[in-house]
């Protein structure tokens, strides 16, 4: 698990802020949490690790439909890419919760597979 370089893909292909655990109260929206759920590394004869992965899961909160339609665009691109950190990125977007006529925001979750040399 490498925070440095999830908050480096996050900040570098979305359009709005992110935040490690919990979106701030006083946070503008739109605005992404994340979490780390699990990792899993092979161990060569060496002891060396290899095929690293982490799973991370990320909400995506807004207060307005067409932002939400733009992170999710902006996640759909971010699917099955290699970036200077990672071998390759995979992105599994949950459904867009329906926004009840009370409730000021929306939300939808992410999976985030990411794959390290």
């Amino acid at each position: 698990m490498d925070i440095i370089k999830i908050q480096r893909l996050l900040k570098n292909s979305f359009t709005c802020k992110s935040w490690l655990d919990v979106i701030p109260e006083n946070a503008r929206y739109p605005a992404i949490s994340y979490k780390h759920q699990s990792h899993s590394a092979a161990r060569l004869l060496s002891g060396k690790k290899s095929g690293r992965s982490d799973q991370w899961t990320a909400e995506i909160v807004t207060k307005k439909d067409d932002d939400i339609k733009k992170l999710v665009d902006e996640a759909e691109l971010l699917h099955n890419t290699r970036t200077d950190d990672y071998l390759r990125v995979m992105i599994t977007i949950g459904n867009v919760g329906v926004q009840l006529k009370d409730e000021k925001l929306r939300s939808t979750l992410l999976t985030i597979q990411t794959y390290e040399a």
